[in-house]
Formats: structure tokens, sequence, C-alpha cells
């Protein structure tokens, strides 16, 4: 139970961030989305970016039960 709150702790504020910012810059979201479309390595780097946190949470977090 002690991995399950870490990973809550550090995911949650995590995305209520993210989702906060992009409501307070929905304007801009085009703009930065077409910017991130002409960079093939900036779109490389995000996926690192996202899959190395992804796949420590599976890494560390194998360990399922029920109740």
């Amino acid at each position: 139970m002690h991995t399950s709150k870490t990973v809550a702790a550090l995911l949650g504020p995590t995305l209520v961030a993210s989702a906060a910012m992009l409501l307070l810059n929905l304007g801009a979201m085009p703009a930065i989305i077409e910017e991130l479309s002409k960079s093939p390595m900036l779109i490389i780097l995000a996926g690192y970016a996202a899959f190395v946190p992804g796949l420590a949470i599976v890494y560390f977090h194998n360990l399922w039960s029920s109740g």
C-alpha cells in the first residue's frame, strides 16, 4: 500500500497542475502543438519523458492484492 500512496502522491499533483496549465492556456495550445509537430526530436524526448516514469510505476508497483 505504501507504493500506491507514493505513486498517487507524485502523479496526482502533477496531473492536476498539467490540467490547470492546459485550461489556463487553452488559446495557446494550437500554436504549441504546431511548434511541437515541427520538431521530431522534441517528440522523441517527450516520449522518453513519459515512458521512463511509466516504466518505473510498472516496475515498482508490481504487487497487486485485493482489499
